[in-house]
């Protein structure tokens, strides 16, 4: 194994990495710009510099297939940028499937794993790209001289080249996976001899579902019922078995004639799992020992390399903050000066009320003697208290110092106070700025989901991005992506229409997905629009009256039944397909946001189009919170879900079947008790209420405190083990005083809201049967 898996080159790995994430991106976002315009010069000088980058970082590592590879892209970028080659529809195929293999490789290595499947293919893809000649002879006999030794278990591999998938459907099916299971790919050969080779594929199939799920098939699970024989089946199952489990299943020697399987998750963390293979097949002791071997080596470094996460800023971001903290330093050694003053005055007042108390006690000594004269001398009591006051007239000087000496401290104190929030301003937003990442980095990967999936789809769509420099919190960004892929998979395959339809309907040919961003305050909207056939509410009302999720007497105004589509396991699809159908996307998403402190809306018309709308905060780090009180707790409920708040009294409260309700502009609804929920103790018999009404203008629901406190910029804290559990419960802050604020999780209320309203439903129908 190369000494580049040595821990001790860890940060040189990392690094690596990083690079190599960025390279391959850029590859990816330039090849398909000369799709659609072949000779943009600066596209192919892009692409070049970017591979050649790639190649001479993965030489440095020693990821040799990487730099093989990458080295006869580079030959065929050559031939573009001097104009020999055209980048033409074949061309960009041929490199973006190049990319997928750099991808497979690189997670390969970040597994511990050596890429080691054939790509002969492709490589001659490539080389007829460049014409016969000098470099496919030398790549040819590059690969003559490495001889990798594959020998070995070629009764195992199948000449079948397993068919390609794309990060997006690499995506779906890892959503599909089970909690603690492993996602594999097996690949069978069949026996074209074997009496029964036409249901072949139908016994695999059966055997794997009873020790997994088996998400997809290739062909399609209906054709394998089409009585055809099939040589090579592609299954992709979700399992706790272990690979030698699974090919002892699809052990059939009547029919099969091989069985190769590949490892595309894992989440299970037992020696006996990890010590499998990298492909998942049945090997030898020598290479469970080589893979035992890399995880040891690894240990250390897939750590920092699979779960690191990269913030490129730009350098005037980091001087602005260097500027801020130099200033902080200044004000920490102003507030040391003022603390030594004040130390200073507090000696000084020691003092001083020490001479004053020595004074003091001399005016009570010398008071009999001038109350003597006063008597036995007859001096006039004017004349005697003037003498008395010229005598300790300084008495209150030292009072005088103090007082002029404190309120120049106090001063400073206030001033350095103020300069100090507003440095810690400045660094807040400067921090906030660094995290801050536009949103082109998410939108720079739709153009490759738009093509492959509207070709798999045979539909002819384009994809336009407005508002990429719209920047967004890296947190949030992480978390957008799932959502956004699911809305874009949802508008190819359910909005924009074929051809033929569109060219029916007077449309362009030509579909159009638009990905929008823009600012509204402290929120950012990204709206997902596409110009296809619309929503028919009444398909959704008729699969929501089939799926029990509305009584089939309910009347659905249009905002309603859109709505519908977030629900769990709801699709109007016909047919159940790779793409959608399953009723897994839309709800996914709905969750997503939700978690995200956000919102998702749907507005659609008939022939004209649908519109997703996704409404986020801009940081999920510092939030705006309404302070509410409950009993003798503070909580603090997000601001973006807040709509309006009223004092009422108890008696605008209703009854309606044992729920308690309030009428809101003809508007019923919902009242949470939030001392009920949360069991605190509170009094019930108060002359009024606040209710803080919360959630979206299609679902709300009315949270009843005690009191309303006001608006505070909050610091989310999220809660750790028992406590992260806790129901309506997103995290907690600490405020000013240094007590705990719970931080109210609005989604989760409204989902109980959801359940009793369903319970209720639920219980009226029983009455009326």
């Amino acid at each position: 194994m190369s000494d580049y898996l040595d821990p001790t080159n860890k940060e040189l790995l990392k690094d690596f990495f990083d690079e190599a994430e960025l390279q391959v991106e850029l590859l990816e976002q330039n090849i398909l710009l000369l799709e659609n315009d072949p000779s943009n010069r600066d596209a192919i000088d892009e692409i070049f510099r970017a591979a050649h980058t790639l190649k001479g970082g993965s030489a440095t590592v020693e990821m040799q297939e990487i730099t093989q590879l990458t080295h006869l892209i580079e030959n065929v970028l050559d031939e573009m940028r001097s104009e020999t080659l055209k980048a033409g529809e074949y061309v960009v195929d041929i490199l973006l499937k190049s990319i997928d293999i750099i991808k497979q490789m690189l997670r390969e290595r970040l597994a511990g794993r050596i890429f080691e499947e054939d790509i002969s293919a492709l490589e001659d893809e490539l080389n007829a790209l460049l014409g016969e000649g000098g470099e496919k002879d030398k790549q040819k006999k590059k690969k003559e001289k490495k001889a990798r030794p594959k020998e070995k278990k070629s009764h195992k591999e199948p000449s079948y080249q397993e068919s390609d998938l794309t990060e997006y459907e690499l995506l779906e099916l890892r959503q599909s996976t089970g909690e603690g299971e492993t996602l594999y790919q097996i690949t069978v050969q069949f026996d074209k001899d074997a009496v029964m080779n036409t249901v072949g594929g139908i016994q695999v199939y059966a055997a794997l579902k009873e020790i997994g799920t088996v998400i997809k098939t290739n062909p399609e699970f209906e054709q394998l019922y089409s009585d055809r024989f099939f040589p090579y089946v592609e299954y992709y199952i979700s399992t706790k078995a272990g690979a030698n489990q699974l090919e002892y299943i699809c052990d059939m020697p009547d029919i099969i004639k091989s069985v190769r399987i590949i490892k595309l998750k894992e989440t299970a963390s037992t020696d006996e799992e990890m010590n499998e293979s990298g492909e998942g097949s049945l090997t030898g002791g020598e290479e469970k020992a080589k893979a035992s071997e890399a995880k040891t080596k690894l240990s250390d470094i897939r750590k920092i390399t699979k779960f690191s996460s990269v913030l490129r800023v730009e350098s005037n971001r980091i001087d602005a903050l260097m500027n801020l903290v130099s200033e902080a330093v200044i004000t920490k050694a102003t507030f040391n000066q003022i603390s030594s003053d004040y130390n200073n005055l507090l000696l000084d007042l020691q003092e001083a009320t020490g001479r004053i108390n020595a004074r003091i006690k001399e005016f009570f000594k010398s008071l009999p003697e001038y109350m003597e004269a006063y008597k036995s001398n007859g001096k006039d009591l004017k004349a005697v208290t003037r003498e008395v006051m010229n005598r300790f007239d300084n008495l209150p000087s030292d009072y005088i110092a103090f007082e002029s000496a404190l309120k120049n401290t106090i001063g400073q104190f206030h001033t350095t106070a103020q300069s100090l929030g507003r440095i810690t301003n400045e660094l807040q937003e400067g921090v906030m700025k660094i995290r801050m990442v536009p949103v082109e980095q998410i939108f720079s990967r739709f153009p490759r989901l738009v093509r492959d999936l509207s070709r798999d789809l045979n539909k002819n769509v384009k994809l336009k991005t407005e508002g990429e420099e719209t920047e967004l919190d890296k947190s949030v960004i992480e978390d957008l992506i799932d959502p956004l892929i699911h809305c874009v998979r949802n508008s190819l395959d359910h909005g924009i229409e074929s051809e033929q339809e569109r060219i029916k309907q007077g449309k362009p040919p030509e579909g159009t997905i638009l990905l929008k961003a823009m600012n509204e305050g402290n929120m950012i909207i990204i709206e997902i629009y596409d110009d296809g056939r619309g929503i028919d509410v009444d398909d959704i009302r008729k699969k929501a009256v089939k799926l029990d999720l509305i009584h089939p007497d309910k009347h659905l105004s249009d905002i309603e039944a859109f709505n519908l589509i977030f629900q769990p396991g709801f699709s109007t699809a016909e047919k159940v397909t790779d793409v959608s159908g399953r009723g897994v996307g839309l709800d996914v998403v709905k969750k997503k946001i939700e978690k995200l402190n956000g919102n998702v809306s749907v507005w659609s018309k008939i022939g004209v189009g649908t519109k997703f709308t996704i409404k986020l905060p801009l940081t999920l780090a510092i939030i705006q919170g309404l302070m509410v009180r409950v009993g003798g707790e503070v909580y603090a409920v997000p601001i973006t879900s807040v709509i309006e708040s009223h004092r009422i009294k108890p008696e605008e409260i209703k009854l309606i079947d044992n729920y308690e309700v309030f009428n809101l502009r003809e508007e019923v609804i919902s009242i949470v008790r939030l001392n009920r929920i949360f069991k605190i103790q509170t009094d019930e018999t108060k002359p009024h209420y606040y209710l803080v009404l919360v959630g979206s203008e299609n679902n709300k629901v009315g949270l009843m405190v005690d009191s309303l406190i006001g608006e505070e910029d909050i610091v989310i804290k999220p809660l750790k083990d028992k406590y992260s559990n806790s129901p309506g419960i997103a995290g907690a802050t600490i405020l000013g005083d240094g007590t705990v604020s719970l931080i109210i999780d609005v989604s989760q209320l409204l989902d109980l809201d959801v359940q009793i309203e369903k319970t209720k439903r639920k219980e009226r129908e029983a009455k009326i049967l």
